[in-house]
């Protein structure tokens, strides 16, 4: 227990709400715990929201504790909100571990599939057999389908909204696009952007919040979310839980949605 305890504890990430979570010690930057990765780490008790000043990081001290890269990135991708009251969420593979004892998260590690407990399978069969597998894998002519891709409008009073996101290798370089019309079918708005890289959940993701960060602005009150994403879909719909990675992103989806009258939509084959 005591050999998987540090690499239990550096798998939590701590999603910043009151800002209590430690600045040096804890991974809330999901690059890893500061101290062991600025080479200017210290141990001294400072909370992350002490960085932050009126709703904004306090960037003079933070170039004076960490390197510029660290800086650009706690900048560019952690938003300085706080919300009092709040305490800091932890996550772990995935998992929201609120009231979790960390002796229960080792047991947890330890049962988790694909953690290496020492054991190697082999592929224990002959040569002769393998040989055989790769000559009908050769001559393997998959089956072509093909099915008519429909759009149906929406009702009235109702606006669609269809989302999508790709990236060139996951990750590589990535966009996102949507596009939104009435019940008539018209066109009322259309957005497409390159995101650098990034995995495609993450363009995925992104073109679901830009969408609903437009439809805020125009308040659109009944929206269908129509997405290609099933994993997108179950998450929004709670169905599933949210990749902590994604956790900020996918919550700010989620109360956009709640303001709202929505219907949210896997885009299958019909």
């Amino acid at each position: 227990m005591i050999w998987v305890r540090e690499d239990v504890e550096h798998e939590i990430w701590w999603q910043q709400k009151e800002g209590n979570a430690s600045f040096w010690m804890d991974n809330w930057t999901k690059q890893g715990a500061l101290y062991y990765i600025e080479p200017q780490g210290v141990e001294e008790e400072v909370e992350v929201k002490e960085l932050i000043q009126n709703g904004q990081w306090d960037i003079a001290r933070l170039q004076q504790l960490l390197s510029q890269d660290m800086v650009e990135c706690i900048v560019e991708s952690i938003g300085p909100k706080l919300s009092v009251g709040t305490q800091d969420k932890a996550w772990w593979m995935g998992i929201s571990i609120e009231g979790v004892q960390l002796q229960q998260l080792i047991t947890i590690w330890w049962d988790w599939p694909g953690q290496y407990k020492s054991e190697v399978s082999v592929d224990k069969r002959k040569d002769s057999e393998l040989e055989g597998d790769a000559h009908h894998s050769s001559a393997y002519k998959p089956t072509l389908y093909y099915r008519i891709v429909y759009w149906e409008k929406p009702d009235q009073e109702w606006v669609k909204c269809n989302t999508d996101g790709a990236c060139k290798e996951n990750p590589g370089q990535s966009s996102y696009g949507f596009i939104i019309r009435d019940s008539r079918g018209d066109l009322i708005y259309a957005e497409a952007q390159k995101i650098g890289e990034a995995t495609n959940m993450e363009a995925e993701i992104m073109g679901v919040l830009k969408a609903m960060q437009y439809c805020e602005t125009q308040n659109f009150q009944k929206i269908i979310l129509e997405t290609y994403s099933l994993v997108l879909t179950n998450v929004l719909v709670k169905q599933w839980r949210i990749p902590w990675l994604h956790a900020e992103n996918i919550e700010n989806i989620q109360q956009s949605i709640a303001r709202k009258q929505v219907q949210i939509i896997w885009q299958t084959w019909p």
